[in-house]
């Protein structure tokens, strides 16, 4: 999945006259493989195109904010403050960043619950992004969160 994903990433940095010319058709060949769920809409404002797939598949949004994590992730490794392979441990105790209050997320709430059967264990950091992304888990989102601070992702969110 993270494969497509990165082909879809590297469709849209093309020069947007290549873009236009093949986005539509290149989103019709695109069929997910077993029971992944992928939406994609396309918008180009200077031509007006658009493409979608899977335009009626009803999605949680609140997920959306992983991909600025995931910049910032990025950003973070590129930097070298942390690598691919740095190990995080797995703990499910958070602090709000809005109200400042402890929390721990209910495993049946979450997308992914394999990671709660590695509390108290070190995973790498690679992992956690992939369980993260592809596998839309939150408690691996809220460990990476915490180690790269909400305010610095919020920045990148803005930037």
């Amino acid at each position: 999945m993270l494969r497509w994903m990165l082909r879809w990433v590297l469709l849209l940095a093309l020069p947007q006259a290549l873009l236009a010319q093949d986005a539509a058709r290149r989103l019709q060949r695109f069929r997910p493989r077993g029971d992944t769920l992928v939406a994609i809409a396309f918008y180009q404002p200077a031509t007006g195109r658009a493409a979608w797939l899977g335009a009626d598949i009803r999605v949680h949004a609140a997920s959306t904010m992983k991909v600025p994590v995931l910049i910032e992730l990025a950003r973070r490794i590129d930097a070298g403050e942390l690598s691919w392979n740095s190990t995080l441990r797995v703990e499910n105790n958070f602090v709000s960043i809005a109200d400042s209050q402890p929390f721990a997320l209910d495993p049946a709430d979450d997308s992914d619950s394999s990671l709660y059967a590695l509390v108290g264990t070190e995973v790498k950091i690679q992992e956690l992004a992939r369980l993260m992304t592809v596998r839309s888990s939150n408690l691996a989102t809220n460990i990476i969160v915490q180690r790269l601070a909400a305010d610095r992702i919020t920045a990148t969110a803005h930037a």
